[in-house]
């Protein structure tokens, strides 16, 4: 036992140093990835499409027979962290009064166009660098065939979905429909 406290009284400057440089590596390693994303949502637009008589797609009331809804908007998304953060599985998911339907979101700068129309890629993993700012812009579309969607004429809420680096959902809203009607 003497000989163990001997041996620190020798060496207690350099076992100090061990450690406090050992104390602050592991500080600033959780310090660096302590942060948040921060999410801004920006001009969302709904449209409810239908068909016409002469077959023309188009934009009409909600209260009209709709086929599909359409949605566009722009998301910012802030990492203030010191440390890469992911988003993954994004959803957009729309609350009525009597249903909830979740969709893929779509990059619009992705967007291509073919023969009949014009097609852009799901959003599926968005990576973000640290003290970065990323814009992007949005769209999407439910259609008839996915559910009964005339049960989303009066949308009340409406979500970002993801999951992030350690399978935490989150849920961020991005329109709050019953507070304006």
């Amino acid at each position: 036992m003497e000989y163990v406290i001997s041996f620190i009284k020798e060496f207690e400057g350099i076992i100090g140093a061990l450690l406090g440089v050992i104390i602050t590596m592991l500080m600033n390693e959780y310090l660096k990835s302590k942060g948040k994303i921060k999410y801004y949502f920006d001009n969302f637009v709904i449209r409810y499409m239908a068909t016409d008589n002469e077959g023309c797609y188009g934009s009409v009331e909600k209260e009209a027979a709709y086929e599909s809804i359409e949605y566009e908007f722009n998301m910012q998304i802030y990492n203030t962290s010191e440390s890469k953060k992911i988003l993954r599985e994004i959803k957009i998911q729309f609350i009525s009064d009597e249903l909830e339907i979740e969709t893929t979101p779509k990059d619009s700068s992705t967007s291509r166009k073919y023969g009949g129309g014009y097609v852009c890629d799901s959003i599926n993993i968005i990576n973000i660098n640290p003290k970065e700012i990323l814009e992007i812009s949005i769209e999407g579309y439910i259609d008839i065939c996915e559910s009964d969607i005339k049960k989303l004429k009066n949308i009340n809420k409406v979500f970002m979905l993801a999951k992030d680096s350690n399978d935490k959902t989150i849920k961020k809203l991005i329109k709050d429909y019953s507070k304006t009607s």
